[in-house]
């Protein structure tokens, strides 16, 4: 990938409940001028197991490109994210 990630943003909030945790939104705002982004993925891992999440393209706008996704998480669980 050519280009600075210096300038990556990312988001995460949380949306509602399910039966055993909460429910997430996260976003990922990425500079155009890493390159051409085909897929973007928002990967947790816990207790060394991990998951990636499958993020959508959701928008170009002024000079970025924007992914987002839902995401549900345990709440007696540990995360790392990447």
């Amino acid at each position: 990938m050519q280009g600075s990630l210096k300038n990556v943003e990312f988001d995460i909030y949380e949306i509602g409940s399910i039966d055993d945790g909460k429910e997430y939104k996260v976003t990922i705002k990425v500079p155009m001028s890493v390159g051409w982004i085909e897929r973007m993925k928002f990967i947790t891992e816990s207790n060394g197991v991990r998951v990636a999440h499958q993020l959508k393209h959701s928008k170009n706008e002024d000079g970025f490109v924007y992914f987002e996704g839902i995401v549900d998480l345990k709440t007696s669980a540990m995360y790392k994210y990447y």
